[in-house]
């Protein structure tokens, strides 16, 4: 497993000019050519947006409402979390991580991981190499 480690601000501006533009509001399933998904959670809400897919990697903006909670689940793909607003807490192979704005964390294939969100969190999940079905559904 990797440490989380600090962004610097400079580097959390720019995440966050990069994808402003994406700003959405309750369920929406398009905002221009963007598709966006509401993905099902144990409770709470979230919403993502695919913003990069290659065979080699994935990238996706990612929103969770306060109090949500991501399921258990396990992809053969390496995860890059990125949170740039907000609060994740993760479990990841039972161990418990709690990331903040400006910190990221690697997630290691075939690791069991589950996420919870106390506050209100805007975050980039990055997948390499890109899984079939993630972050477009197809």
């Amino acid at each position: 497993m990797y440490e989380c480690n600090l962004i610097d601000d400079e580097n959390i501006i720019r995440l966050q000019q990069l994808t402003k533009a994406l700003e959405f509001e309750g369920i929406v399933h398009r905002a221009g050519s963007q598709e966006i998904l509401e993905l099902e959670m144990v409770q709470g809400t979230s919403y993502m947006v695919g913003l990069y897919k290659t065979p080699v990697i994935a990238v996706a903006r990612n929103y969770a409402s306060r109090a949500c909670k991501f399921p258990k689940h396990v992809h053969e793909e390496w995860e890059l979390l990125i949170v740039y607003q907000g609060e994740m807490n993760l479990s990841v192979g039972g161990e418990m991580i709690n990331l903040k704005a400006k910190e990221f964390y690697y997630i290691e294939p075939g690791t069991e991981h589950e996420a919870f969100f106390p506050a209100e969190t805007w975050f980039l999940a990055i997948t390499m190499p890109a899984s079939k079905d993630w972050p477009d559904g197809g």
